[in-house]
């Protein structure tokens, strides 16, 4: 199983410090919006989720940085989706700027999210999540009688 969707995108001004690198804080957002843009392609975008009372939220976030990108660099971001079963999905992303220059790898991180309920009460994957997300099938184990 793994669903993966790529997006390619401009480091903006705002998005830097005086120095013109980006700043460590917006690779969270950048990360946010790869994982967010995967879950609209699958068809589980973020609105309807919660329309449906079955948002996810983010449990914890990794991030390790390779090298800087720069204000007007173009990056690619490609987020997949290695494992997802009970009510954990795994995000990973790897961040690549793509222009100027040769291909280089700028951070990588692994998400860790999970199914919710409207409060806020962990529920597990619906089986529509878990075939969107590649997921195998929930099957249901079936108790053998001891001998």
């Amino acid at each position: 199983m793994s669903v993966e969707h790529t997006i390619q995108f401009r480091v903006r001004y705002g998005e830097v410090d005086q120095m013109g690198v980006v700043h460590h804080s917006r690779y969270l957002s950048y990360f946010e919006m790869g994982r967010v843009e995967l879950m609209r392609s699958v068809g589980l975008p973020h609105a309807a989720q919660e329309d449906r009372g079955e948002p996810q939220s983010i449990r914890s976030v990794d991030v390790r940085y390779a090298s800087p990108a720069r204000y007007d660099d173009v990056l690619e971001l490609t987020t997949r989706v290695p494992e997802a079963r009970g009510a954990q999905v795994v995000f990973e992303s790897r961040l690549w700027r793509i222009e100027p220059g040769p291909r280089a790898l700028v951070a990588e991180s692994t998400q860790v999210g999970v199914a919710v309920t409207a409060d806020g009460k962990v529920r597990r994957l619906t089986p529509r999540e878990l075939a969107a997300l590649g997921a195998p099938p929930r099957s249901r184990a079936t108790r053998q009688p001891s001998p």
